[in-house]
């Protein structure tokens, strides 16, 4: 049931996902930041 070679992990396939899921998480971010804002200035043009 062993296998007689190693197991290595995959150094450029754990690189390249981690850019992309960084990337897609940093994008992500800035549109969450700019609709706090737009919360934040939707609430000052109109107060209650």
């Amino acid at each position: 049931m062993t296998n007689d070679y190693a197991i290595k992990p995959k150094k450029m396939l754990i690189v390249v996902v981690a850019f992309v899921s960084g990337l897609i998480l940093s994008i992500f971010l800035i549109f969450f930041m700019e609709f706090i804002k737009g919360m934040r200035k939707e609430e000052e043009i109109t107060p209650n």
